[in-house]
């Protein structure tokens, strides 16, 4: 009974997929073109994490030159600003006067021209020529343009 139920063992290893040209666990693809294309993109995803080594290692040697040209800007700028400050001497006279605001002061009674009460009399007036072009054709408007 052993040697039959060790025969049995080896004919289901030896025994072939019926599914092999069309698996339906594989949308029905051959089973050897799934595992050729697991094999290509397994490839593909090791190049691709090689490039992105590359890259990763490129970028941080790039954050390394940027932060030394940040440092020199700096101190380049600082020494431009303390040439300038030599170069130039303050305005003393500016600061020491205090800002006031321009006008009258603040509550003060305002002064003008007061308009009449009553009016007797409107009095026309019509200019013979025009001022800006010197023409004889003018036309009239009717009422003011502003109360004055």
């Amino acid at each position: 009974m052993a040697i039959v139920f060790l025969q049995e063992k080896k004919e289901k290893k030896v025994r072939k997929c019926p599914y092999k040209d069309a698996c339906p666990y594989l949308n029905f693809e051959p089973a050897a073109r799934v595992l050729a294309q697991r094999d290509y993109l397994s490839r593909k995803v090791d190049e691709m994490e090689r490039v992105m080594d590359l890259a990763r290692e490129k970028i941080e040697e790039l954050r390394g030159g940027n932060k030394v040209l940040e440092e020199e800007k700096k101190s380049l700028k600082q020494e431009l600003n303390q040439a300038h400050r030599k170069r130039f001497k303050p305005n003393l006279k500016d600061e020491e006067k205090p800002k006031k605001k321009r006008g009258s002061p603040f509550g003060h009674q305002g002064t003008s021209r007061k308009r009449a009460k009553r009016i007797d009399e409107y009095v026309d007036i019509y200019p013979a020529k025009c001022d800006r072009c010197g023409a004889k054709d003018i036309t009239f408007m009717r009422g003011p343009l502003k109360n004055i």
